[in-house]
C-alpha cells in the first residue's frame, strides 16, 4: 500500500516525544477506516462436523493471514497452537515474550472488521475459495494499534511498513483462539515445513540460515 499526500502529511517527525507520537497516531487510527470487509458467504460443500459447528461463519483470509495459518499448522510458530488471545498479545507486545517466558518477538493475531463474531464461536478460515482451518474464538478485542507499532517496530511513522500494516491495513478487531487445520494453502513455489528443513540440514555441523521477509508492493 502506498501513502497518498494526505496520509504522508499525517506522519509524525521523530522530534516528537514518544507520548506525543502515540497520541497523534491514535487520532489517525480513530479517523482511518478500512473499506476492506473480510466476511464472506459460507461454502456450500459439507466439510464435516468441525465446519458444521461454524454455523455458516466464514472469514476470508488475506495473503498475510493465510501465511500465518500455514505457519500455525506446520509448526513454524511453535509453541503456538492458534492465534494469540488478548492476554498473550499484550504480554508479547510489551515484553517480546510469551507469558511462560518463551522469546517471541511479534504478536500473531487475526484481524477482522466483522462486528458479530464473538468468543465461544467457531469460524471457518477461507483463502482463495478453500477452507484452510477453523478458528475457535477465545477472545476478541480492539487493540491499541499505535502502542503495538511503537513497541514492536520502534516507530509511529506511517512511512514505516510495519506501522502502515498495523494501523492502515488490519481490521478494527483482533481475534485469538485455537486453530484446527484442514489443509495447507496451495503454493506456486516449493515450500518446506520446519521439520522438513531440519531434516535437510547437515548433522553435527554449523549452518547459516537466511530468510527473505515478506514484502508488500
Amino acid at each position: 500500500m502506498k501513502l497518498n499526500q494526505y496520509q504522508l502529511g499525517r506522519s509524525f517527525p521523530a522530534a516528537f516525544a514518544p507520548g506525543s507520537q502515540l497520541q497523534q497516531l491514535r487520532v489517525f487510527c480513530t479517523q482511518f477506516s478500512s473499506a476492506d470487509e473480510s466476511w464472506n458467504a459460507a461454502p456450500t460443500a459439507d466439510k464435516g462436523d468441525l465446519l458444521k459447528e461454524c454455523n455458516g461463519r466464514v472469514l476470508a483470509l488475506s495473503d498475510r493471514g493465510a501465511c500465518d495459518v500455514e505457519l500455525l499448522m506446520n509448526g513454524g510458530f511453535s509453541p503456538l497452537e492458534g492465534f494469540m488471545n488478548q492476554e498473550t498479545y499484550k504480554h508479547v507486545v510489551l515484553n517480546a515474550r510469551l507469558p511462560n517466558g518463551t522469546l517471541f518477538g511479534l504478536p500473531v493475531v487475526l484481524d477482522t472488521m466483522d462486528e458479530f463474531l464473538k468468543p465461544g464461536q467457531k469460524v471457518a478460515l477461507e483463502y482463495k475459495a478453500r477452507v484452510l482451518a477453523v478458528l475457535e474464538i477465545d477472545s476478541k478485542w480492539i487493540p491499541d494499534k499505535p502502542l503495538e507499532a511503537y513497541h514492536c517496530y520502534g516507530s509511529t511513522l506511517l512511512e514505516h511498513p510495519g506501522v502502515q500494516m498495523i494501523c492502515m491495513e488490519r481490521g478494527k478487531y483482533y481475534l485469538g483462539g485455537n486453530v484446527y487445520g484442514l489443509e495447507l494453502p496451495a503454493r506456486d513455489i516449493p515450500c518446506a515445513t520446519p521439520s522438513e528443513v531440519r531434516a535437510q540440514l547437515p548433522k553435527n555441523a554449523v549452518s547459516s540460515i537466511a530468510r527473505c521477509p515478506p514484502q508488500d508492493d
